[in-house]
């Protein structure tokens, strides 16, 4: 087994790469050294084309999983994620907002909690005794904080 310390080194010689949808979790872009798993994860490959299971680590918050430059994570305010992997997955059905904000009986900006993207938030009002509740959705890029009540580029830790 390679020692961090030595993979580390290794990585500012590697060439440059970008994964895209398809190339996710692609040992050889990285010259058998390591592969983005997601926009935010990686795993060291240890030359044997496919990411050892005990090595994954995720990216500091604010950080992408990159393959360029050799590095493993890069700020997101410089760089795009190097991996954004292809999903099938079946779009929840738009929540609707009024019910929504009954069913809360607050008023005030809330995370769609059924929401796996954590993009939509509703906005609970009350309007002549009834709470009723307009929906919003994030900026590309950018998901919903509950604790600021803002869209932010940093995906929350609670999502």
């Amino acid at each position: 087994m390679i020692p961090i310390v030595t993979v580390v080194m290794l990585l500012a010689f590697l060439g440059t790469g970008r994964c895209d949808e398809n190339n996710c979790n692609d040992c050889a872009l990285s010259e058998g050294v390591y592969a983005c798993l997601d926009e935010f994860t990686y795993g060291v490959c240890y030359n044997t084309g496919s990411v050892d299971p005990g090595s994954v680590q995720t990216c500091p918050n604010s950080y992408y999983c990159n393959t360029d430059g050799g590095v493993f994570c890069s700020p997101v305010d410089s760089t795009s994620p190097s991996c954004v992997p292809v999903t099938t997955t079946t779009k929840a059905p738009e929540t609707n907002p009024d019910k929504y904000c009954a069913d809360l009986n607050k008023t005030g900006y809330f995370r769609v909690e059924s929401d796996p993207t954590c993009k939509d938030y509703v906005y609970c009002y009350k309007l002549s005794g009834e709470i009723m509740g307009w929906l919003y959705h994030c900026n590309t890029n950018e998901f919903y904080d509950s604790k600021s009540s803002r869209c932010e580029t940093t995906r929350p830790n609670d999502c």
